[in-house]
């Protein structure tokens, strides 16, 4: 049995030790989880988050893998770059992108940061309010239709009805695909296998400088530089 984590960037992800669970299985993220840590694997389908990758050179870290579409052949012109057909009709999210390639190499895949919706009536996001993210003001808006993320999300649990989909998280909220090979496991639950929760880390957006430290938080909870603070000569 193989193991995988899919990493979403919704804000509950913070609660977790990234580099504990390396150790654990294949990690595959999305968009600007690059910034605090490189996973083994990073998707993006935004033309603007695909550019802010390549121009970080992250491609020469990890694999960077964005969909074989004609809107995406500029990129592919990069070699270090790998692509992947889908063939799913609509345009594929970049979570799911990371949870269809986690689906096709491992037998267990746990799904964290997807949290779906918001404990606040703003958007839920690690990078909320920085290059090439909404505001951190923007209401959070949760959309059931046949291009939301439940319709990609299912035809990859469809694709692969041999692998077992673990969505970890304490918010109780049910995605309308549970009674697929899916299921929501409590972070307790979870952290009895991996060790890699932290619930005292504070992820609340609205506490004073939380945002700073929730998108600087590493491996480890080391706190990592910002552009600014390096430019400037700030040390943590």
């Amino acid at each position: 049995m193989k193991t995988a984590f899919v990493l979403g960037n919704g804000i509950s992800r913070l609660q977790f030790d990234l580099g504990v669970l390396k150790k654990h299985g294949s990690i595959f993220g999305c968009n600007a989880l690059y910034r605090d840590f490189i996973p083994d694997v990073l998707t993006a389908v935004d033309d603007r988050m695909i550019k802010e990758i390549i121009d970080a050179k992250i491609q020469k870290k990890c694999r960077f893998i964005i969909e074989d579409s004609q809107a995406n052949q500029e990129f592919l012109l990069d070699s270090k770059i790998d692509s992947i057909v889908t063939n799913i009709p609509s345009r594929m999210d970049s979570g799911n992108l990371a949870l269809l390639l986690a689906a096709q190499e491992a037998t267990d895949v746990y799904m964290i940061g997807f949290d779906y919706i918001s404990s606040t009536p703003f958007h839920n996001n690690v990078y909320a309010g920085s290059m090439n993210y909404k505001s951190k003001e923007e209401p959070h808006v949760l959309k059931v239709t046949e291009e939301s993320w439940y319709y990609r999300a299912l035809i990859v649990l469809l694709r692969h009805p041999t692998v077992n989909f673990y969505r970890v998280n304490n918010n109780d909220y049910i995605p309308p695909i549970q009674e697929y090979n899916f299921q929501n496991i409590s972070p307790t639950l979870f952290d009895e296998k991996f060790q890699a929760y932290r619930p005292d880390f504070d992820i609340n957006p609205f506490t004073k400088n939380a945002n700073d430290r929730r998108t600087r938080r590493g491996v480890s909870g080391k706190v990592l530089q910002t552009r600014e603070e390096k430019l400037n000569g700030r040390t943590n």
